[in-house]
C-alpha cells in the first residue's frame, strides 16, 4: 500500500491516490480504513482520496474474494495531508 500525493486544490484541502498491489489470486474488491474505520470499497486497486488540511490519517486494505471473505489488513500508511495557510 502506497500513497502519493497529488496536491492541494485550495488552502484546506489536500488529494492524493492510494494505491496497492492485487493479491496473486485477485480479489472481487478491497476495502480500505482509516485508523481501522471502514471508509470505502472499490473494485480496483486504486482511490482517490481528498483530506482535510492538517490531519492525519493511517491507510490499511484488505482484499475481499467473491464468496465474501475477507485477508488480512496490509501493513498501514501513514499520510500526513498539509495545510496551506492564506497568505
Amino acid at each position: 500500500l502506497s500513497y502519493r500525493p497529488g496536491g492541494n486544490p485550495d488552502p484546506y484541502t489536500a488529494v492524493g491516490d492510494l494505491a496497492w498491489s492485487p493479491p496473486a489470486g485477485g480479489a472481487a474488491r478491497y476495502r480500505v480504513y482509516d485508523g481501522g474505520a471502514l471508509v470505502a470499497e472499490t473494485a480496483a486497486p486504486t482511490l482517490a482520496v481528498r483530506l482535510a488540511g492538517g490531519t492525519r490519517h493511517g491507510y490499511a486494505v484488505t482484499a475481499v474474494d467473491a464468496a465474501g471473505m475477507e485477508s488480512v489488513p496490509s501493513a498501514p500508511v501513514q499520510v500526513v495531508a498539509s495545510f496551506l495557510p492564506p497568505p
